[in-house]
């Protein structure tokens, strides 16, 4: 009672921890290794990419793409039943919600193990010759054309179905409550749906820019170079992006954060001018993300 994890609004708080704690799985593996190998140009494991480091330390990045994909999709979800079908919020209840996120975890790397280590054919790795993932093979690839990219494709396309629901819902909603609220509250509910977009793109656009560069690169047979390090800038601004817009432009995890983690005192911002017009459409002004 009373920590970070705890509250009204707990759900979307645990889900965006957890999203955060798989970038920094990401991260850390960037830093320790992927850089190192990049500015040392060498797998620097004996063997090479046949020695099982290599190959281990890219099943773990591949397993965080994937549950960080799935994390997104019950974000979205989340966001969706908060606001549309709110009376549905037991599906996200704290049990529900911790549930979630290891089915998440758990998901995404048994994804990445059937593709990388199950089926009989080559994966991809972390490459220093291109600074980012590249197929090392030319064989076949079964898992990338019937497990990586649908996977990929409908995990996105959900994020953007859920979102797209999300957005004509408040549009409607809002349109309908602009004969009972002022001018000024109706500009700020305009706002409030530019941000919508903006942290939806920040979320979410890098990581459909990522796989579906990654798939072209394939399809067109690019040989591995550091054209590739395009893939790596989409990587990393796309793990960038999920921690600035969950610790930078959603204001409640943001003051949750403060006080909870950093033990700041947070006083509440909004004027008593316009406190019971907002209290009537708090719901519909929930953040998204």
């Amino acid at each position: 009672k009373g920590k970070f994890l705890s509250g009204g609004n707990n759900p979307i708080y645990m889900l965006a921890f957890a999203n955060i704690c798989g970038n920094l799985i990401q991260v850390t593996i960037y830093a320790f290794y992927f850089g190192p190998i990049c500015m040392m140009q060498d797998f620097l494991f004996p063997g090479g990419k046949n020695n099982f480091f290599p190959g281990f330390l890219t099943y773990l990045t591949h397993g965080q793409w994937n549950q960080d994909l799935f994390i997104h999709d019950a974000t979205f979800f989340n966001r969706l039943i908060m606001i549309v079908y709110p009376k549905a919020k037991f599906l996200f209840s704290r049990k529900a919600t911790i549930g979630i996120i290891i089915f998440v975890y758990v998901f995404g790397y048994l994804t990445s193990w059937f593709s990388d280590y199950y089926l009989s054919c080559f994966k991809f790795y972390l490459y220093y010759g291109s600074y980012s993932y590249t197929f090392l093979d030319t064989e076949y690839n079964v898992a990338n054309i019937f497990v990586d990219t649908p996977v990929n494709f409908i995990a996105s396309g959900i994020a953007v179905a859920n979102y797209i629901i999300i957005y004509i819902y408040v549009r409607i909603s809002n349109r309908k409550m602009s004969h009972v609220i002022d001018k000024s509250i109706q500009q700020i509910r305009k706002n409030q749906e530019i941000k919508y977009v903006f942290q939806f793109a920040l979320c979410t656009c890098f990581c459909i820019a990522m796989w579906v560069s990654f798939r072209i690169f394939s399809v067109l047979g690019i040989p591995p170079s550091p054209l590739y390090l395009i893939l790596t800038t989409f990587r990393v601004l796309h793990s960038s992006m999920n921690s600035i817009v969950f610790l930078v432009f959603n204001k409640d995890v943001r003051k949750q954060f403060r006080r909870h983690i950093l033990r700041q005192d947070v006083k509440e911002s909004i004027s008593t001018k316009n406190i019971s017009t907002l209290s009537r459409s708090r719901t519909l002004m929930r953040i998204i993300l």
